[in-house]
């Protein structure tokens, strides 16, 4: 389940706990952008098409912090 806190930032209330790995072989995957849709959701359904039109910060507001750094 994922809300918006006051700041606006998405999070992620319900999920996996995480992953215990014991082997001392194991290597991270790392995701390509060509993959996203593999690696980003890990249960076969969709995500809804919103999830993707808000980011943190908005893209609003990083081009105006962008521009005030400049």
């Amino acid at each position: 389940m994922y809300v918006f806190e006051p700041g606006g930032n998405r999070v992620e209330l319900f999920g996996d706990a995480g992953y215990l790995i014991f082997d001392p072989a194991w290597k991270p995957i790392t995701w390509h952008e060509k993959d996203l849709a593999k690696g980003i959701i890990w249960y076969g359904s969709p995500l809804p098409a919103e999830y993707f039109l808000y980011g943190t910060p908005s893209p609003e507001v990083a081009a105006a912090l962008s521009q005030a750094a400049s």
